[in-house]
């Protein structure tokens, strides 16, 4: 199938379906989603190099949560299934002054908004069932008191005031948000963020693989092919996220 165009309320984006995938971006492909009868798999989301719209509009924030709900609309044109699943290994790097050092989405997502960032905003579970329930069971600790227990932030002796002010890690986070800019918070927190999130879950590793429900999932485009319009409207409990930050 020839690549085409769709426009949604962000911008304009390119699409090409081959025999096992969809593929949907810009000027570059920012989505790749494996095409499955009963299950499909999220292959790949990268934003952080731009060009994923036609027209360069910048895909960040609320608008890769749109990206993805577009894909996975797009997506249910040629498969029954409604479940995606995939591996969560998202990640950035963290410029520092001599280098730069890898911090780990999932991780930090966890640390600073009491969950990861695919279930926060794509509603995504980890599909292993005991995995889903310690994982559960966990995330409460983000918000208990009696769960913020002595922590050494090393020579960052500066944050321990912060930290002993705040009644919940919840709230130390969000001190931490209204204190730094994102790029000087990765700095920050890089030499602990990983240790800090080892306490949060009791030293279990967070759950690697999870599962999308898009059921519900529709994002209203019009789509251009060979110079004809046409447009869908199919408004399904269309879901819509936003976010107070730019993750």
């Amino acid at each position: 199938m020839k690549p085409f165009f769709v426009k949604t309320s962000v911008g304009t984006f390119r699409v090409e379906k081959t025999d096992t995938h969809l593929k949907v971006g810009g000027k570059r492909f920012c989505v790749e989603l494996k095409i499955g009868t009963d299950t499909s798999e999220l292959q790949w989301l990268i934003t952080k190099d731009g060009g994923c719209e036609i027209d360069d509009v910048p895909i960040h924030g609320s608008s890769t949560v749109h990206l993805l709900n577009l894909s996975f609309t797009l997506l249910k044109e040629y498969t029954k299934g409604t479940r995606v699943t995939f591996l969560d290994n998202s990640k950035y790097d963290c410029a520092l002054e001599n280098g730069s050092v890898t911090i780990f989405m999932n991780k930090y997502s966890y640390l600073f908004y009491g969950g990861t960032w695919y279930e926060m905003k794509l509603g995504a579970i980890p599909i292993d069932s005991t995995q889903r329930a310690m994982y559960n069971e966990t995330k409460a600790l983000y918000t208990d008191p009696f769960a913020k227990a002595t922590f050494d932030f090393g020579t960052q002796k500066d944050l321990i005031p912060i930290y002993e002010e705040a009644a919940t890690w919840k709230e130390f986070a969000d001190a931490l948000h209204a204190r730094y800019k994102p790029e000087e918070l990765c700095r920050k927190i890089a030499p602990w963020y990983l240790s800090a999130v080892a306490v949060l879950t009791k030293y279990r590793m967070l759950p690697e693989y999870w599962e999308i429900d898009i059921s519900d999932i529709a994002i209203p485009y019009t789509v251009q092919r060979g110079g004809k319009t046409r447009k869908y409207t199919r408004l399904r409990n269309t879901i819509i996220l936003r976010s107070p930050n730019d993750m």
